[in-house]
């Protein structure tokens, strides 16, 4: 099985078995294409050649892409659980995210409204 069907296989089970919404699973498979392509540009032919010495490459790949900490963390959350995937498939022999770990962005508070946006409330 190639890289394109296991990914296909990993999402088609979060639409089914976990229940997923179809916008939650695209942004999945999005997050996946940069995995795909980091896996590329690193010379690797498969998801298995990817080594806990690439994941904190991976982080810095995404976040030279632009990625907000937020998007980051998704970009992650979709690898380490297709890596999971792959574990439970007998296509891994190792979890190469089990201790990774990414710094949450800092939470902004909420825009006050002014006065009076306030008064036109009332």
């Amino acid at each position: 099985m190639d890289e394109a069907q296991w990914i296909d296989r990993y999402l088609t089970g979060l639409l089914s078995e976990r229940g997923l919404s179809a916008n939650t699973v695209e942004g999945y498979r999005r997050d996946l294409a940069k995995l795909q392509a980091f896996l590329r540009a690193q010379g690797h032919g498969t998801p298995a050649a990817l080594s806990r010495a690439d994941v904190p490459r991976l982080l810095e790949f995404f976040r030279s892409q632009g990625l907000a900490a937020p998007s980051v963390a998704r970009c992650l959350a979709a690898c380490r659980g297709f890596y999971r995937f792959l574990l439970r498939e007998g296509y891994l022999h190792q979890d190469l995210f089990l201790d990774v770990t990414v710094p949450k962005g800092a939470r902004r508070l909420p825009k006050a409204l002014s006065v009076a946006e306030v008064q036109r409330l009332l």
